[in-house]
């Protein structure tokens, strides 16, 4: 969704979100925490593809922010006030786990309840650590700077300059254990040509299906 659809920008770039959605992979069933977002935009996000969410954050201004833009959205958002290295305990267990912010010891505190994913926002100074407490908690870790230039119509009498119109870069970190299987399907040839059965009276229809399998 676009940055303007929940307030005014405290929380991730629409492209940054995007990239940490693909890694939460939130779906039906998923306890996903959200866990200083700024604007709840991850937490809701993840609750549209049906997940349920809990929202974590020490800031009261936040927690309001949270708040309204969830029912702006029209979806269910559980809010937790708090720091979440002492309110974990308290939580129903995450699957999933988003900061966007909190540092090391914040991760160390979820990676204890052992999601299968972890995704956060990381400092430049603090991202080493969080990739040794990743491993350390038997996680697989990663990390990625990512940085995005919008481009303007190309009939744009004065597009900006790169700088003015360039997010700034992001470290996002993530970890994931317990992966989920994949579906390996066979590769090679296509499906046969096959006949639709025609009504009473009229003649066979010869249909190509040219659907061919990739390795995965």
């Amino acid at each position: 969704m676009p940055a303007d659809a929940f307030g005014d920008g405290h929380g991730l770039r629409p492209d940054v979100r995007a990239f940490v959605l693909a890694k939460l992979g939130p779906g039906i069933g998923d306890m996903v925490w959200d866990v200083e977002s700024g604007d709840g935009s991850v937490g809701i996000e993840c609750a549209r593809f049906g997940a349920a969410v809990v929202a974590v954050d020490r800031d009261y201004a936040a927690c309001e922010r949270v708040r309204q833009n969830v029912r702006l959205h029209g979806v269910k958002v559980a809010m937790a006030s708090g720091d979440v290295r002492s309110s974990a305990g308290h939580l129903p267990r995450p699957d999933a786990v988003f900061l966007g912010q909190g540092g090391p010891e914040a991760i160390r505190a979820c990676a204890a309840l052992k999601p299968a994913r972890i995704v956060a926002v990381a400092a430049p100074a603090d991202a080493q650590a969080i990739l040794d407490i990743l491993d350390e908690q038997g996680y697989r870790p990663d990390a990625v700077r990512l940085q995005a230039t919008r481009l303007g119509p190309p009939e744009q009498p004065n597009p900006p300059e790169p700088s003015e119109r360039s997010g700034d870069p992001v470290i996002i970190v993530w970890g994931e254990r317990d992966a989920r299987p994949l579906v390996r399907r066979p590769s090679g040839t296509n499906r046969p040509i096959e006949t639709i059965s025609p009504p009473p009276g009229e003649p066979g229809i010869p249909t190509r299906l040219d659907v061919s399998h990739r390795k995965a």
